[in-house]
């Protein structure tokens, strides 16, 4: 049996974590082992946790996703990181790209998207982005 992959949702909405958990959870090679509801616990997460993925929104109280993708990249093995959001400004998706992030999808994207960027991502993939 293969190792499952493990993620951390970070999304100040609880609706959108619970919708998220939801989706990736009949995905058998995929396992949601923490959520976090802003920047601040996200970090405590991802250190506690050590997951292979960190599923972000960048609009979070506490520490923004900025800031949380800047105090992880100070791990020794952070996590790779796909950002879920709103925005769909070419500019921004591509200076987040330059801080380290390896994906980025829109909000609105389709569930098996979403599942196949967790595993595309988590793979090691770079530079997948999905915001049309």
């Amino acid at each position: 049996m293969t190792r499952k992959i493990r993620v951390v949702i970070a999304d100040d909405h609880s609706a959108v974590r619970s919708g998220i958990r939801s989706l990736l959870k009949p995905a058998e090679d995929i396992e949601v082992v923490a959520e976090a509801a802003d920047g601040v616990e996200t970090v405590r997460m991802v250190t506690k946790h050590q997951p292979d993925l960190l599923l972000l929104d960048m609009d979070m109280p506490g520490l923004n996703g900025t800031q949380v993708i800047e105090h992880l990249s100070k791990n020794s093995q952070p996590p790779r990181i796909l950002v879920l959001s709103a925005y769909t400004d070419e500019e921004y998706i591509r200076s987040l790209l330059k801080t380290g992030v390896q994906g980025y999808l829109a909000k609105d994207e389709a569930p098996l998207g979403i599942i196949t960027a967790v595993r595309e991502v988590s793979r090691g993939r770079r530079g997948w982005i999905r915001y049309c």
